[in-house]
């Protein structure tokens, strides 16, 4: 792919995925904070998709971002993600 950085995209999936998203059916022990971190990481590490992109905040911690093309003649397209994980088993843990 014409000036796609490979190493720049495993950085910042690398760097994404240090940020304990973890959540809980119990609300009251989840690290919003946590969640936070990671919307503004994806401002920081992604501006151009901030500057392009239409967002939304849903239930305030889900980003939906708006991509509008300039014919209308084609079909839309819909990206899919989820950046929240479920807690560890610590038991599993090596």
């Amino acid at each position: 792919m014409k000036d796609f950085n490979f190493d720049n995209a495993i950085k910042h999936l690398s760097d994404a995925v240090k940020i304990e998203t973890v959540s809980n059916v119990d609300y009251e022990k989840v690290e919003w904070d946590k969640f936070d971190d990671f919307l503004a990481f994806l401002e920081k590490e992604y501006p151009n998709v901030h500057n392009v992109c239409k967002k939304e905040m849903v239930n305030k911690y889900s980003p939906v971002y708006k991509w509008e093309g300039k014919n209308n003649n084609y079909k839309p397209v819909l990206f899919l993600g989820h950046y929240d994980v479920v807690p560890a088993d610590k038991s599993s843990e090596t």
